[in-house]
């Protein structure tokens, strides 16, 4: 069973590593925004404007931004469940 305050803790305490790939992914806060706006828009606005590589380009970095962000704590979630059961108030059963 999942625990939701464990996966809390662990995504609270990678709001660093979150930093550092939000760093790669966008730079600044200029791109982000522009990536956030793309998101936003319907792609058949963007579509008129001439825009629709920019909106696809944009929301795959946006994608696969949260997507990493998500499976770095799930794959940690996982690791300490596995070496430490006990650390997320499991019953210490071998997986």
């Amino acid at each position: 069973m999942v625990n939701p305050r464990f996966l809390l803790i662990l995504g609270i305490l990678n709001l660093p590593v979150y930093w550092c790939i939000w760093r790669a992914f966008f730079g600044d806060w200029e791109d982000f925004k522009e990536a956030v706006y793309f998101w936003l828009t319907p792609r058949w606005l963007d579509w008129l404007r001439g825009e629709l590589f920019e909106d696809t380009w944009a929301n795959t970095k946006l994608l696969v931004f949260f997507v990493l962000c998500a499976l770095f704590v799930a794959s940690e979630y996982v690791m300490l469940l596995r070496h430490f059961p006990g650390i997320a108030g499991k019953a210490s059963t071998p997986m």
